[in-house]
């Protein structure tokens, strides 16, 4: 996750890094990249919003993110537009940064205008650059591929890895790459994992150069990997029946004229309430213990060095004191 926010290098944790080239490079070593933009900053108008959703989109980034501005309590921006008196009024609830903005801005009065071209943004980032996991799987296969070339490449010259350098050597007495090859083995792992929503990723492509960047990507999965076995076979039909399910649903719903959501997993919420009666059937002093946290009796404290100030600290209480109590 990089948050490259604008292409206007506002902030300072992007200023003098080639944002696209870091991108690229990361990914070509097998890390999946999501780059999260944030919209409505203030130098924003109808133009320069327009241009850095194109920017964001041209990082090629496995995923993207775009968030509406939104001035969250005790932050500066927060204060800063409480000063200027440009807040609005917004039920917490409302504030994700995919809504409406909190806040007046002077080019976008309409609140309209700020869910549309936020929608319209990951929009147009999908139909440039395909469905997500497509991306991923790409990442995943190139990161592989390039991998397990250096690994051939280090064993054919004889290079071991040293600790105190952090670099690979030469060496004259050569040695396996114990860690690479789990490495490998893993990153293996992965793009398995991840084949079988290649022949959904083309069956329900956006656009053709979509649905060739998919066919492509299944070609070099089966030159390095060889051709999926039965039952990575069996996965992606089923993905691409669900999937057809699920697109029927959809249309459904836009005939009847309701909004089309996708089907999300449900949300698990487990509480785990308190047992307050562990503390009775423990033994008083355990039970202050427990109370208490740590005691004396149970960590050691070194003792102040020589010349240490300790002035300005308040006295510490005895471990039965009111503030035990108080516990």
């Amino acid at each position: 996750w990089i948050g490259v926010e604008s292409k206007s290098n506002r902030h300072s944790k992007v200023q003098g890094i080639d944002v696209k080239a870091l991108i690229g490079e990361l990914q070509d070593k097998g890390i999946v990249v999501q780059a999260s933009s944030i919209l409505f900053q203030d130098h924003h108008d109808p133009q320069t919003i327009q241009e850095d959703i194109n920017w964001v989109i041209d990082l090629d980034a496995n995923l993207t993110q775009f968030m509406n501005y939104t001035p969250y309590p005790s932050t500066g921006l927060y204060q800063q537009l409480a000063r200027e008196g440009r807040l609005k009024k917004v039920h917490y609830r409302h504030l994700h940064g995919q809504g409406q903005l909190a806040f007046e801005h002077p080019h976008f009065p309409e609140p309209h205008d700020h869910v549309e071209i936020l929608r319209q943004a990951f929009k147009r980032k999908y139909e440039a650059d395909g469905p997500s996991v497509l991306n991923m799987a790409i990442t995943a296969i190139r990161g592989y591929q390039r991998a397990r070339r250096e690994y051939q490449e280090r064993q054919r010259l004889a290079q071991i890895w040293n600790p105190e350098t952090l670099r690979y050597e030469t060496a004259a007495c050569p040695q396996p790459d114990r860690f690479m090859e789990l490495r490998l083995r893993k990153m293996r792992k992965i793009t398995l994992n991840i084949r079988p929503i290649l022949e959904a990723a083309a069956v329900y492509a956006p656009n053709a150069a979509a649905r060739a960047k998919a066919r492509k990507t299944m070609a070099l999965f089966n030159r390095l990997l060889g051709k999926p076995s039965l039952k990575d076979r069996a996965r992606s039909l089923t993905l691409v029946a669900t999937g057809a399910l699920e697109a029927a649903r959809l249309s459904w719903h836009q005939a009847r004229g309701h909004e089309s959501i996708p089907r999300q997993p449900p949300s698990k919420r487990v509480t785990y309430p308190l047992d307050l009666s562990l503390k009775a059937r423990e033994p008083a002093r355990q039970a202050d213990h427990w109370a208490t946290g740590w005691t004396a009796e149970r960590l050691e404290l070194p003792e102040l060095e020589p010349g240490l100030d300790v002035s300005g600290l308040p006295a510490t209480e005895p471990q039965n004191g009111p503030a035990a109590r108080a516990l």
